[in-house]
């Protein structure tokens, strides 16, 4: 990832960098190093907000809003989560918004909001399209 990501340094590209950047700041998340993570998926979103990469975009958004989660940051969270419904939802990524749901009826649901947990697992189960792996997913939650 960090070499792909000198490449296209050297060839001034901005939108490999941020690509290169939002899939290093996954595998990040992955390891749980915050900090590295909230930088690399900062820097993706700006290099990657106006190159019409809108999955990639929402995958930041979501990592983003999961490190603030982490952090006990709920408002910023919360602000990310939603920023990434919207370029879900403007493209049907049914999988992206179900995670986004589910990912928000969580942090609600730690916050003892349960209606509005509610309303947002039931979103999520709008999303599963059928998909039996999914809706046991929001029906745990």
């Amino acid at each position: 990832m960090e070499k792909a990501l000198e490449i296209c340094k050297e060839l001034k590209d901005g939108s490999g960098q941020g690509l290169s950047l939002q899939q290093l700041a996954v595998l990040l998340s992955t390891n749980n190093q915050l900090d590295a993570t909230e930088k690399a998926a900062s820097k993706a979103l700006n290099l990657l907000s106006s190159k019409g990469n809108q999955f990639e975009v929402c995958q930041c958004y979501c990592v983003l809003g999961s490190i603030c989660c982490s952090k006990g940051n709920t408002e910023m969270a919360v602000s990310h989560f939603e920023a990434a419904l919207v370029i879900a939802s403007s493209f049907n990524m049914h999988f992206q918004l179900f995670w986004i749901h589910y990912s928000l009826a969580s942090l609600l649901f730690c916050q003892s909001k349960f209606d509005n947990a509610y309303a947002h697992i039931e979103c999520a189960k709008s999303h599963a399209v059928n998909n039996p792996y999914l809706l046991g997913h929001a029906m745990e939650r």
